[in-house]
């Protein structure tokens, strides 16, 4: 007989969606989604394909009283009467995970809970946060980071907790994602002929265009660079795009695509030879894992969870703080680009033996 499994999450989101159909496969699974409908309108997740694709039940709440991102609701005692889970994954310090360890007691459930923080933000946690983090700590039966990094963080600042720790990166199934990119090589020969790439090399920048992603570090690197054999292409919106697209969008060198998803987004996926995330702060990344399947190298910031995917087979991570560092590893990674090689993926550990770890540490 399956163990019940209930996960309270904000929202529905594409680099989560592997993990909990796999779940399903293993649990008798229900999530709890409690995020504002704001929220969820600022995501750019097309939430509806994201609901027919995903296999398991699942119950939206949008509407109620919020404080800050959290829901004030006595929904969480109906649900796990209802539900009676054996396991509860909870999200982050929200109400929810402070209501489940009250719970916990009463239903004899086991309790984890998420942590998305990059080592930089753990780092800087106030103190009433960390009083807060080390009450839940004590509670729970583990928690669920996304970087070595901070997992080893945090288990040296909370030693005699006696806490468990499990790093859980934001991945997805190797498969999956591979079948997607493949299906997309006819957009990507379409893109091909219409923006006259050639052989030319493919740089590839996913994200928000705003500050804290510097996709204008990233521009005016690649333009000093100079080399007419290489391509950026600008995949995202937000509030520099428009700036940045009046300004450099005449250049040849240089493609604004918008926002893009699906088989549109994993075309470039299939032509990129390097994505960069030159971020200055980055929980975890998920682009990252998704390039690396598709057989992308990667240049990303050491503040980036997802630095812990990369190691000199499949990219550079620089130092955030550096613009010297970050035109070299730029220049390294454009030079040893070689457009003969088939591409294939290039993550450290497939997502299967990662699923497979972290079943062994929820079970009892």
């Amino acid at each position: 007989m399956k163990e019940r499994l209930l996960i309270l999450h904000p929202y529905l989101a594409p680099y989560r969606l592997d993990l909990y159909n796999r779940l399903a496969q293993d649990y008798e699974l229900f999530v709890f989604l409690y995020g504002s409908e704001a929220e969820k309108a600022t995501l750019g997740f097309n939430l509806e394909k994201l609901r027919k694709a995903a296999n398991f039940h699942f119950m939206e709440q949008s509407k109620g009283l919020y404080w800050g991102r959290h829901l004030l609701t006595l929904q969480y005692h109906s649900i796990v009467k209802r539900f009676r889970p054996d396991i509860v994954i909870t999200h982050e310090l929200g109400l929810g995970t402070i209501a489940m360890t009250q719970l916990a007691h009463h239903y004899g459930f086991r309790q984890y809970v998420t942590i998305d923080d990059s080592l930089l933000m753990a780092q800087n946690y106030s103190r009433i946060r960390f009083i807060l983090r080390k009450w839940v700590y004590r509670r729970v039966d583990g928690v669920l980071v996304v970087n070595n990094a901070v997992r080893s963080y945090l288990e040296n600042q909370t030693s005699f907790l006696h806490t468990r720790f499990f790093c859980l990166p934001i991945i997805q199934d190797d498969h999956i994602f591979e079948q997607k990119v493949s299906a997309a090589q006819q957009r990507a020969a379409e893109y091909k002929q219409h923006y006259s790439l050639g052989d030319k090399k493919i740089i590839l920048f996913v994200a928000r265009m705003i500050p804290l992603k510097r996709p204008e570090m990233l521009i005016s690197t690649f333009l000093s660079y100079q080399n007419k054999d290489a391509v950026l292409v600008m995949v995202g919106n937000g509030e520099l795009y428009e700036p940045l697209r009046s300004r450099y969008n005449q250049h040849p060198s240089i493609i604004f695509q918008g926002a893009l998803s699906g088989t549109n987004l994993y075309a470039w996926f299939h032509l990129a030879n390097l994505l960069v995330l030159p971020s200055n702060q980055e929980a975890f990344g998920a682009v990252v894992n998704e390039a690396l399947i598709s057989g992308c190298r990667v240049l990303v910031s050491d503040c980036a969870g997802a630095n812990m995917l990369i190691n000199e087979e499949n990219g550079s991570v620089f130092a955030t703080n550096s613009q010297q560092d970050f035109n070299e590893k730029f220049a390294h990674e454009i030079n040893i680009i070689k457009k003969d090689c088939p591409k294939k993926n290039l993550m450290i550990e497939p997502f299967d033996m990662v699923y497979q770890r972290f079943l062994t540490f929820i079970r009892p």
